[in-house]
């Protein structure tokens, strides 16, 4: 060193420094709106859209397609890529049966660990409802399959891969963490659904890891297991109350 330069100042990286910033901006703002919405704060539409949550997550989703933009990223920086149809429907589907198989073997120990059942009491008025089934099934596949896979596959955990490195060991805390975070999202659904959501989480983020970062196969798995779960409680197949 030139002792006439002086010491040298420490690089920052800014690419990690802005995505930080990103990263806690909007995973701020999304946590802050369902708090906000839990707590009464918030109206349940924004513009007279009439579902709980959905105008106000796709508000804060357009504002980060816009910021990504603006940064110079284009709609393939979160994973929506071109896909090769068959393969995309087949490797969504294979995942949705895993997710219901992963579900069966690991809901029984969330239950005994937590001490009570998934709270999909939400959901209750839901059985025997034509209009409401019709209603929000489009709307699982917009909102769930579509929307939560572009944040939580297609921006969070990629937003996490480049924070944390692109080693494998990395790579795996980046797709455990963004399921946790996924779980944590749908925590009105108590202890048990937090983990059971997490699990659903892995799932589709595995499926984004074997399509090279392409979302569309997860958006297949997550909008098929919706359906089937949405039609489950219709039916009442499924119980939507805690106990």
């Amino acid at each position: 060193m030139n002792p006439i330069e002086g010491p040298r100042e420490p690089k920052i990286d800014n690419e990690k420094l802005s995505t930080w910033i990103e990263l806690i901006l909007f995973l701020g703002l999304y946590f802050a709106v369902k708090l906000a919405q839990g707590l009464g704060g918030l109206p349940a539409n924004l513009f007279g859209i009439p579902y709980i949550g959905l105008s106000w997550f796709y508000f804060l989703l357009s504002l980060l397609i816009i910021w990504r933009y603006h940064r110079g990223n284009q709609l393939q920086s979160l994973g929506l890529l071109w896909p090769a149809i068959w393969p995309t429907l087949a490797s969504g589907t294979l995942g949705g049966l895993l997710a219901f198989l992963a579900d069966g073997v690991t809901t029984p120990v969330f239950e005994a660990l937590f001490g009570r059942t998934q709270d999909l009491s939400s959901f209750a008025n839901l059985r025997g409802n034509l209009s409401d089934y019709l209603w929000l099934v489009p709307v699982a596949w917009l909102f769930a399959g579509f929307g939560e896979e572009v944040f939580f596959r297609g921006w969070l955990m990629s937003r996490l891969r480049l924070l944390l490195g692109e080693s494998r060991s990395k790579y795996g805390l980046a797709w455990g963490l963004q399921a946790l975070v996924f779980g944590l999202a749908h925590s009105y659904q108590g202890p048990t659904g937090i983990a059971s959501v997490a699990v659903y989480g892995l799932v589709y983020g595995g499926l984004v890891v074997r399509q090279q970062g392409g979302l569309w196969a997860a958006i297949w798995c997550h909008s098929l297991v919706d359906t089937i779960g949405l039609t489950a409680i219709y039916t009442g197949a499924l119980n939507a109350s805690i106990q």
